[in-house]
């Protein structure tokens, strides 16, 4: 393909004069504009290489190819990508879930770490405080003394483990508090 015309990913052609292999099933490509341009041979950014990129988009670490960093630098700027927007941008979309859901449950279905849910929601939601007393609920109670595992309450409830371990000390019942 060396001297050869090839499309960038808005159509414009490109004289290629250097391709690089990747293990993705496209070859990056370098080159200068048809109708000319400034400065030496750059990346073509194809169609497949800008499918690569938004691929890796949140986690450009991943997309491993044979770019200098100031080069995918300049590829991200041109594709408009921008780490922080993009990450605001996702959990922004996932609200919802953010809301709803206890951090593990997050984690599991958004292929996050569990910290990391966690986190962000504080970051986005800000700390949840629950109504004085909520633990004195009879449902909460009976959870608490249902005899589930103290991870399943904790999980349930969306505390700390040590957290159901006080609450199960705190509303034991009358009768096994005097037993």
């Amino acid at each position: 393909m060396d001297n050869q015309a090839a499309p960038d990913a808005w159509g414009d052609l490109w004289r290629v004069e250097e391709v690089r292999p990747t293990a993705f099933g496209f070859d990056v490509l370098l080159g200068r504009p048809v109708d000319g341009g400034r400065g030496g041979k750059k990346a073509i950014i194809t169609a497949a290489l800008a499918a690569h990129f938004e691929a890796h988009r949140l986690a450009p670490a991943g997309l491993d190819l044979p770019l200098s960093k100031t080069t995918v630098k300049r590829i991200r700027r041109v594709l408009g990508h921008h780490r922080q927007i993009d990450n605001a941008a996702w959990w922004d979309e996932r609200v919802d879930d953010l809301i709803r859901l206890t951090a593990a449950e997050f984690a599991g279905r958004h292929s996050v770490k569990e910290d990391t849910a966690a986190a962000a929601r504080i970051r986005i939601l800000g700390t949840t405080q629950r109504e004085a007393g909520w633990w004195k609920a009879p449902d909460v109670v009976a959870l608490l003394h249902s005899g589930l595992p103290t991870s399943e309450v904790a999980a349930i409830l969306d505390l700390a483990a040590v957290s159901v371990r006080r609450l199960r000390a705190w509303t034991r019942p009358a009768d096994a508090a005097n037993g």
